[in-house]
């Protein structure tokens, strides 16, 4: 896709012979490091929309970057991948040495990611939901990309989408919904597409990543951890649609492909719109337009068949007389009750 490509050294890279240097940098600075990266890559991306980044896996392999990831990491826990190495085995090889041998991977073009490990974990509603979990070497490594490729994401994304972005939550979602309805808006749809993380096309996907990145060993990157396959019970299958759940770069690239989604329905005046990953909740005054939006809904997202569905009528009656609430009342008080469900 065309676009305005220009220069965006934002924070330079490590040169070769300064990987295991960088790692040593004082601790106190590297969060605020990264920050700053992050922080310039969202203004330049927030001041020129139609800009295409072409500098950005250079800033992978930087150690502060690494570091970073790898505390995100650490916090976040999680089991082993198909290699059997916990954190606590790579602490015990050692966190410096391992971070200098992705960087110097990463910068020589020698890094391949591993299959991802499938579980399955049950469902509150019943069912299971499959996971795939990377190896630690390639959550650290996708974290990074994370890391460098959100806050340019973050300067498109619109404010009707909650799920997995920085300082944004499910109980804020709750509270859109919930104030929508002391607004008026008191007929909703209740959708959830299929499958949605197992059935992502990657061409598609890696386009829409294009329409902001054209660095094209970044594009190569997304496209190794999109194929790169998955192990269960011991054998292997290839993947050619999806991201899999459990993935540190998953969420992200979730929420870029269903961005022209969210400009659909918030350009054509579609109500308001409430997005939790793969779970929307548009709302409307009126049940003939919600139900035409239901439909417009599966329309957009090839989803046929997407469930459960169903036309939600909040009741009830709002505190203050009908005005709105303020801002960060909590969503269990003063507010709408679910009550009748008919599917559609």
């Amino acid at each position: 896709m065309a676009g305005v490509t220009g220069a965006n050294d934002l924070g330079g890279c490590v040169p070769a012979g300064r990987a295991a240097s960088e790692m040593a940098v004082d601790a106190a600075r590297r969060p605020e490091r990264v920050r700053e990266l992050q922080r310039r890559l969202w203004v330049a991306a927030k001041r020129s929309p139609g800009r295409r980044f072409h500098s950005l896996y250079d800033k992978l392999w930087r150690g502060d970057v690494l570091l970073g990831a790898w505390e995100r990491v650490c916090r976040n826990k999680g089991a082993s991948g198909v290699d059997g190495v916990t954190l606590a085995a790579v602490e015990a090889y050692g966190v410096e040495r391992m971070l200098v041998e992705l960087s110097v991977d990463l910068r020589e073009g020698r890094y391949r990611p591993a299959p991802v490990r499938r579980v399955e974990i049950p469902k509150p509603q019943g069912g299971v939901r499959p996971l795939g979990i990377p190896v630690v070497r390639d959550r650290v490594c996708q974290q990074a990309a994370r890391l460098v490729l959100e806050p340019i994401f973050e300067a498109d994304f619109l404010p009707v989408s909650y799920g997995f972005r920085p300082r944004r939550s499910a109980v804020q979602a709750k509270e859109q919904a919930r104030v929508s309805f002391v607004d008026g808006y008191v007929f909703a749809v209740d959708g959830d597409i299929r499958d949605y993380f197992s059935t992502i096309e990657h061409e598609r996907l890696l386009a829409l990543v294009a329409e902001r990145v054209s660095d094209r060993r970044m594009l190569k990157l997304l496209g190794k951890w999109l194929e790169a396959g998955v192990m269960e019970d011991g054998l292997f299958s290839e993947t050619v649609t999806g991201t899999p759940q459990g993935g540190v770069i998953s969420p992200l690239l979730a929420n870029i492909y269903l961005h022209p989604f969210d400009k659909a329905m918030v350009e054509a005046s579609a109500g308001r719109l409430v997005r939790y990953a793969d779970d929307c909740v548009p709302r409307t005054p009126k049940e003939g337009r919600c139900r035409r939006r239901s439909d417009w809904r599966r329309c957009c997202t090839g989803d046929g068949g997407a469930g459960p569905e169903g036309l939600v009528v909040l009741r009830g009656r709002s505190a203050g007389g009908g005005r709105k609430p303020p801002r960060g009342a909590p969503v269990k008080s003063r507010g709408a009750e679910l009550a009748e469900t008919a599917r559609l």
